[in-house]
């Protein structure tokens, strides 16, 4: 496989990735606990998603390398790990261990360490110029604005994490197509 083909295929994953997150967040209702197959099926999506997306994220890095520096890639190993511990804590809750103290502090930990290091990808996307900077800003944008919709939501924190998905689901589709079509 060539550069050229595994970055776009990387696109691809991405698109998809972004896809099915921004699917099961749609679709899921949150704060359901039963180990009913429908919830398993659901956070297997989500766990799927999330994989498509740690894809792409290969793709990118390896679009942009040569522009964004040690920073940049510290940021890829910390999103590429973030993202992994994240598809498995987002697996495991399909299968009900969600209120084990554990558990908790380990999906928090994961989301702290993805989005945290989607933060400084991001900037280094765009400060590489190469990639759609409103893939990158959406991406980055998730956190601030899922952190000031939990806070404006009061009890609806759900609505907050839908929205911080949808939006970070839609700047991954929107970094893939960039991958998918540039001419390089």
């Amino acid at each position: 496989m060539t550069t050229h083909s595994l970055i776009r295929a990387s696109g691809a994953s991405s698109i998809l990735g972004g896809g099915m997150l921004v699917i099961f967040l749609a679709f899921h209702e949150p704060g359901i606990n039963d180990l009913g197959l429908g919830n398993i099926f659901w956070h297997s999506v989500e766990s799927a998603a999330l994989v498509f997306i740690q894809l792409g994220l290969v793709g990118m890095y390896a679009r942009h390398w040569q522009h964004v520096g040690w920073v940049g890639l510290i940021s890829f190993v910390l999103a590429f790990i973030g993202n992994g511990w994240f598809a498995a804590t987002a697996y495991s809750e399909g299968y009900g261990i969600r209120s084990e103290p554990f558990f908790v502090l380990a999906l928090r930990i994961s989301w702290i360490v993805f989005f945290g290091a989607w933060l400084f990808f991001g900037l280094a996307i765009l400060v590489a110029r190469i990639l759609p900077p409103g893939g990158a800003i959406l991406s980055m944008m998730a956190v601030p604005a899922g952190f000031a919709a939990a806070i404006l939501a009061g009890g609806q924190g759900h609505i907050a994490v839908m929205g911080v998905g949808i939006v970070f689901g839609i700047g991954q589709m929107w970094l893939g197509w960039g991958l998918v079509s540039s001419k390089f």
